[in-house]
């Protein structure tokens, strides 16, 4: 390709040529190839029975075994990988084919290498390989069609490499080498999403929603304050503006009533992170790793920080004539989609389509509820209304079914949340998006009656779960849980400071789950952790309380045994400490091997404790439903702490399973999870603001909420169907916001800005010679 494009004497669509004239020569070779670098023509072949028994013990997960190697085989096997499937593209691109067509026939050329690996000794199937091939031979294609077109065009891209976008990129590059859990995966993921943010600006609106809730690796990295969500985000936004040429406005066409709306939420959040950061103390192995920590105020407000960034890119686009809420509303849908597919993956290996009695609750793929939390109903219905309005858009019949199948997906994976609040916020979503669509129909008649056989349908799919004994027993209790969440708002307000300053700017960002450790009537004081030096290094010191489990994610082979191993130091007598392992994704465990040491009288010095453990009770599952396992870390006893160190669980090989047990890494692939949420949310947005930002921030956040509310009603009744989109989404997370904060995540607080700006901006559109954006 470089000989094409730089080259005095082929031109591209003659280096094009030559591959065509000469393609079932190299396709030959390439195949032989291929088959020798795995090992094909080499190895010891054996039966089918030895492959079928090899296919049971495959792992599924994606960078299953990427995970479980040392990073430099885990790199070196990425780029393997990946180059041995960009001749597919390569061809492909000669043949004048798409990249969608290039991914094709690489997984198909991948899905036989791998499944050739089950009958050859030695040698596992590796799934992940196969995406890696449908990943590299799309991007490959893609580059390649990229850089022929511009050689036809002649066009220099607009592009100005700052200093501060090389020390942005440079950071982010440090961060990613210390990363612990799948860098090659997070990598990859960061560099396709530069890469289309590089070539459409306007796709990171499409990206973060896209990503916001399935890009989400801290129970297996550890990492919540700065994940690889805010790693892509900063990555996308440093690109995109580096992108956008910033053209001027007339004053006379600047939204005025809008920005001055931002940037009293925006003022508001600075204050409360500032009064949440005092007093102001320098970090330490704690700072970043719990939510006591007073720099629990950062790891929110980068939520508004990301928001406001993203407004001013989407200002600059408007004045070079894109409307990004389109992309925006096409993100929705993907993360709508990825997550319905967690979601009935999580139902097939946990509890069962169709058992509508057990008390099972799904919590999909977003870690924000290892403390509980309405962030899974949240996102379900707050998307629903983007699907919709592309169903309703589309033209294309096959589309238009697949979005109908979402809608029924989606309204399964919303009812099986069993949240009662959920339920309300999906019917006020569905019901207002169908009603502006409704209002602005050309053809009424035709559409009233698709409208009412689509809600037709997805009662029938919602019913059976409602009328199930679990959904019925929840709904029995609701003015008894009425009177306890009234009971904890109460305690809540309480729990302020008297003054002024508290009053009018709140008690400060983040600053809700130490201020009821400390003062809550209503609610049990939680369990702790945290992390403790001494001259030989550091360890953990677990307290005792409302019951919080200290996890990491391990391989557990069913009938095999194992060594576990560790190093105690009680602060009283009679101490015990358990260590159970169960299957479990987020909050509700099942085969649990519990393992419990008691430590006797003694007190205060260091002892080595181990136990044989039997994986008798981990059943062997298919592979579409295998259980993610883990090992949890608990102390119960009353008023009292004891220190860990050395956590090892070793295989019958001697391999150690365990990631960091020694806590020199911090707690880097350690995740924690609560039994009681009541002590880490307030459970009410409006109260949430009032307590963490005062009279000032409610008032500022309703202001901008009014007001996008108001705008996207208007747009909607005049037949804009992204706005109708977004009223729907602001009308449901106004009915979650009853019951639950939300903005206490920095992903759904920037959704509900990012929302909000889609809903009331007006970015001024000017037409354009050539849109590159």
């Amino acid at each position: 390709m470089a000989l094409s494009r730089y080259g005095h004497r082929w031109t591209a669509e003659q280096f094009a040529a030559t591959l065509r004239r000469y393609t079932p020569a190299l396709a030959a070779a390439y195949l032989a190839l291929l088959l020798e670098l795995n090992g094909w023509f080499t190895a010891h072949w054996h039966g089918l029975d030895d492959a079928i028994a090899q296919l049971a013990q495959v792992k599924f997960m994606p960078f299953y075994y990427h995970y479980f190697t040392t990073e430099a085989l885990a790199l070196f096997s990425l780029v393997v990988v990946t180059a041995s499937y960009i001749p597919v593209a390569l061809l492909a691109w000669a043949h004048r084919r798409c990249a969608a067509f290039a991914a094709a026939m690489a997984s198909v050329l991948a899905m036989g290498i791998e499944g050739g690996k089950l009958f050859i000794d030695g040698l596992h199937p590796d799934p992940t390989n196969i995406l890696l091939a449908c990943a590299a031979s799309w991007t490959a294609t893609r580059f390649l069609q990229l850089l022929d077109h511009q050689q036809s065009r002649s066009i220099k891209p607009m592009v100005v490499l700052r200093p501060w976008l090389l020390l942005c990129l440079a950071a982010i590059g440090v961060w990613l080498a210390a990363f612990p859990a799948f860098p090659v995966l997070v990598g990859v993921v960061l560099v396709a999403c530069a890469a289309m943010v590089w070539q459409r600006p306007a796709w990171l609106f499409a990206i973060i929603p896209a990503a916001l809730p399935v890009f989400d690796l801290a129970p297996w990295s550890g990492r919540f304050f700065f994940d690889e969500f805010d790693a892509l985000v900063v990555v996308c936004l440093a690109l995109a503006f580096s992108r956008v040429q910033a053209l001027p406005l007339a004053k006379s066409r600047t939204d005025i009533p809008f920005s001055m709306a931002v940037a009293l939420v925006v003022l508001s959040f600075a204050v409360s992170a500032v009064r949440g950061l005092l007093p102001f103390q320098l970090p330490d192995a704690n700072s970043f790793n719990n939510y006591y920590s007073s720099y629990n105020a950062l790891r929110i407000v980068k939520g508004v920080a990301f928001a406001w960034a993203a407004y001013g890119l989407f200002q600059r686009l408007g004045a070079h004539g894109v409307d990004a809420r389109r992309q925006f509303g096409f993100g929705m849908v993907i993360g709508l989609g990825l997550t319905v597919a967690v979601i009935f993956w999580e139902r097939v290996a946990f509890s069962g389509l169709w058992n509508f009695t057990g008390s099972y609750r799904v919590t999909g793929p977003f870690s924000a509820m290892h403390t509980g939390g309405a962030y899974i109903e949240c996102f379900l219905a707050a998307a629903t209304p983007f699907l919709v309005v592309l169903m309703l858009g589309t033209a294309h019949r096959a589309l238009r079914l697949a979005c109908f199948l979402l809608v029924l997906a989606t309204t399964y994976a919303l009812m099986v949340t069993f949240s009662r609040n959920g339920f309300v916020a999906f019917a006020v979503a569905v019901g207002v998006v169908l009603l502006s669509e409704m209002i602005s129909a050309k053809r009424f008649v035709r559409r009233s009656i698709f409208f009412a056989g689509m809600t037709g349908a997805m009662l029938l799919v919602a019913l059976p779960i409602f009328e199930g004994d679990f959904a019925q027993s929840r709904m029995a209790t609701v003015n008894a849980d009425l009177r306890v969440r009234q009971s904890h708002w109460q305690d809540a307000v309480r729990m302020r400071d008297s003054g002024w300053a508290a009053s009018m700017f709140g008690m400060g960002l983040g600053r809700f789950p130490e201020t009821s450790y400390w003062r809550s009537v209503s609610s049990p004081r939680s369990g702790t952790y945290r992390l403790e030096a001494e001259a030989n290094g550091r360890h953990l010191r677990l307290g005792a309380g409302d019951s919080i489990y200290l996890e990491q994610l391990v391989s557990i082979e069913p009938g095999r045994k194992y060594l576990l191993k560790l190093d105690a130091r009680p602060n009283r007598p009679d101490a015990k400490i358990t260590v159970p392992i169960c299957e479990k994704w987020m909050l509700t465990a099942y085969n649990c091997i519990w393992q419990s040491f008691n430590l006797g009288k003694e007190f205060g010095h260091w002892r080595s404790l181990e136990a044989e453990v039997f994986a008798k009770d981990i059943p062997i599952s298919p592979w579409y439903s295998q259980r993610t396992t883990k090992l949890s870390l608990y102390y119960g006893v009353p008023q009292s702490t004891v220190d860990i160190d050395n956590v090892r669980l070793e295989a019958e090989t001697g391999e150690n399973l365990i990631r960091n047990g020694d806590f020199n890494q911090g707690l880097d692939h350690w995740f924690f999870s609560a039994d009681g949420h009541l002590q880490w949310h307030i459970k009410s947005l409006f109260v949430g603001l009032l307590f963490d930002q005062g009279w000032f921030g409610l008032a500022a956040m309703g202001n901008l909420f009014l007001l996008a509310l108001g705008r996207a009603a208007m747009d909607a009744l005049r037949g804009d169907a992204d706005a109708s989109a977004g009223l729907a989404a602001l009308c449901s997370l106004l009915v979650v916001g009853l019951f639950d904060t939300l903005i206490d995540s920095p992903r759904f607080l920037l959704l509900l800005l990012l929302l909000m700006i889609m809903a009331a901006a007006r970015p001024v559109l000017r037409p354009t010679s050539e849109r590159l954006y």
